[in-house]
């Protein structure tokens, strides 16, 4: 079974919910942060782990992830990745209509929008 890390904004949660189903569904685990973090686990370590152990991460655009100190955080650990490993690993995920990161603008947005109704 193929593992994505979802890199969304916190204020994006409801629609990462319904992601994280929809891919569950395809038979894709998705690892969602306030499922895979415990009390007292330190934070960046979690998801640097996770980033780094799973399959795929889905840059979830939106208006608020855009701005998103963690987002950002998480798709510099990410695009590191890639580049170490020489494989596309980051799938953008575009939710609304906002100013896509340069660094990912030249990829095709990675779901048919059906996937997340």
């Amino acid at each position: 079974m193929k593992t994505v890390f979802l890199s969304h904004s916190s204020e994006d949660k409801p629609m990462i919910w319904r992601i994280a189903r929809s891919l569950e569904s395809h038979s894709i685990s998705a690892w969602v942060d306030e499922a895979e973090i415990n009390v007292g686990d330190s934070l960046f370590q979690k998801i640097a782990d996770a980033i780094e152990s799973l399959d795929f991460v889905i840059a979830v655009i939106s208006t608020s992830s855009v701005t998103s100190k963690w987002v950002q955080k998480e798709l510099q650990l990410a695009m590191t990745k890639e580049i170490l490993n020489q494989q596309v690993t980051v799938l953008p995920l575009v939710i609304d209509s906002c100013k896509i990161p340069f660094f990912i603008s030249d990829r095709l947005n990675c779901f048919n929008s059906n996937i997340v109704r």
